[in-house]
């Protein structure tokens, strides 16, 4: 009986640790989720910086904001295969590497097949997020806390969509659109180092 009282007393600052450790993961990935928001919103707040870069019409333009979803679409499945195969720490920090390399592509574009590249690498690059995080959530949040936790990922979601707004043309005016998506590209590669460090 003493013993097991013993193990009891040694076990629980293990799975405070744990509980501490797991929403460091799930903070760095929701972090992740507000760039997925983001690169969704952003194209529609430069419109016209892209027009008159590359001296496009609504056609073209609408294309660049496509290959972002065309290339989320084709990954939904894939992304939960990944998830599944290899885990979401791996998948994510593999991903946002691609999806960093995607948007300092586009920030430097000198034509528009290069920045139709750049947006469907970002597409690619961050179509796992979601999945990843709920896939977290699953394995170390409490069934009874899985739709509050949903709401919090519904949080990050709107904080993506509402940096991509004002702050993001305060951020354009000041850098210009192309430098601004390079400090992106450059800010996912430390959260990708994060993802990977815990």
């Amino acid at each position: 009986m003493i013993q097991s009282n013993q193990s009891m007393a040694m076990e629980r600052p293990d799975i405070k640790k744990l509980e501490r450790y797991r929403w460091v993961v799930w903070t760095i990935l929701a972090l992740m989720y507000i760039f997925v928001t983001f690169h969704r919103m952003a194209t529609g707040v430069v419109k016209a910086e892209l027009q008159e870069a590359f001296g496009i019409g609504a056609a073209q333009f609408a294309n660049i904001g496509s290959m972002y979803f065309y290339a989320y679409f084709i990954m939904q499945i894939p992304s939960g295969i990944l998830a599944d195969k290899i885990g979401p720490r791996k998948t994510v920090t593999w991903f946002s590497l691609l999806a960093a390399a995607g948007s300092v592509i586009f920030g430097l574009a000198p034509t528009l097949a290069i920045a139709y590249l750049g947006r469907f690498m970002v597409g690619i690059g961050v179509s796992v997020v979601f999945i990843c995080l709920i896939k977290i959530q699953s394995r170390w949040f409490y069934s009874k806390n899985f739709a509050l936790m949903v709401g919090f990922v519904g949080l990050a979601a709107n904080s993506g969509a509402l940096l991509a707004q004002t702050p993001l043309v305060y951020a354009t005016s000041l850098l210009g659109w192309r430098m601004t998506f390079v400090v992106l590209g450059v800010m996912m590669l430390f959260f990708a180092a994060l993802t990977k460090a815990f």
